[in-house]
């Protein structure tokens, strides 16, 4: 089968793979201008025989350099023969957001700065950023400028000493602490063994790798979140339905529930988990539910069943009974 053309870049086409990656096709276009190579310039100038192969076994070096130093990439192989190169796909940041580190003074860097610098002087990995936009010229932006623009957040500007012992301040802290129950609820509730990050079920907090494997925190955990997994693990080990009934989902109105079933002969669980920042009401076929996490009872008004509102960032584990006509 031959692979889909997804997108034809000005040295580069792209072709999605059946395994979900995808193949990059290194060409022999430069960027330049009447014919001149200029590596400054935002679209094709000429051809040169070789250069796509060129350009490949230098980013297979660096990447292989990348790897070898235990930092992850979108990497997986390259085919010399073919200048080809398989990647895995990757979320850009923004509509696209190209970082660039500079050892010498060319291209649009010489050109904006060419009052200041001689062309082709030394520079002390310099790093710059700027948007991927073809029409725009690629324009640069700043640090602050990404935040402000929400693209990224504030966190990633921090140094690997700040990062390190970086702690959530309050209001995300307990945002963060809704999440991770949402998460565990469906780790909990899906056909399988859950199996627990270390220090999750104690609100250990951390940033990237390697700053996620901080020590567990004896005799500081977070207690609320400790008791939430001890009930989950509770109600787990007492429902043979959890452990090993049928799963099905069922899609719902709003996207933002998340809605299934596990059921064993004529036991039945619903699990709703509701991730947006606002109540979501739904029904629920039963004359009686019991959420197994909180002990709360809902109860049939009228035939038509159980009528339910998930609070924001929630979520319920109903063992229902009976069925509504």
């Amino acid at each position: 089968m031959e692979n889909k053309l997804v997108y034809t870049g000005k040295t580069k086409d792209v072709f999605a793979l059946e395994n979900g990656n995808y193949l990059l096709k290194f060409k022999d276009d430069c960027t330049g201008k009447d014919g001149v190579f200029d590596p400054g310039e935002n679209a094709v100038g000429l051809t040169i025989e070789g250069v796509g192969d060129v350009n490949l076994r230098m980013s297979v070096y660096f990447f292989e350099k990348i790897n070898a130093a235990g930092i992850r990439t979108h990497f997986v192989s390259a085919d010399l023969a073919k200048t080809t190169m398989e990647v895995l796909p990757a979320k850009v940041f923004g509509k696209g957001l190209e970082v660039i580190c500079r050892y010498k003074a060319v291209g649009s860097f010489y050109r904006r700065y060419n009052e200041y610098v001689e062309e082709g002087a030394d520079l002390p990995a310099y790093v710059e950023m700027t948007f991927k936009n073809d029409a725009l010229g690629d324009p640069l932006v700043t640090k602050d400028g990404l935040v402000v623009l929400g693209v990224m957040s504030e966190d990633w500007k921090k140094s690997r000493d700040e990062r390190a012992h970086y702690e959530l301040p309050p209001d995300r802290l307990e945002t963060a602490k809704r999440r991770l129950r949402l998460a565990a609820v469906i780790q909990f509730t899906m056909p399988g063994s859950p199996t627990i990050y270390y220090g999750d079920e104690a609100g250990r907090q951390g940033f990237e790798d390697p700053f996620n494997r901080r020590t567990y925190p004896w005799g500081a955990e977070d207690r609320e979140i400790l008791a939430f997994y001890r009930r989950l693990c509770e109600v787990r080990a007492d429902s043979e339905t959890l452990r090993r009934g049928e799963l099905r989902f069922d899609t719902g109105e709003n996207d933002a529930l998340l809605r299934y079933e596990r059921t064993l002969g004529r036991s039945r669980i619903i699990v709703l988990v509701n991730r947006s920042r606002q109540g979501v009401h739904t029904g629920v076929n039963a004359l009686y539910a019991l959420d197994l996490l909180t002990q709360r009872e809902f109860d049939c008004e009228d035939s038509s069943g159980i009528e339910i509102t998930v609070p924001a960032e929630t979520a319920y584990l109903l063992r229902c009974f009976g069925s509504a006509e």
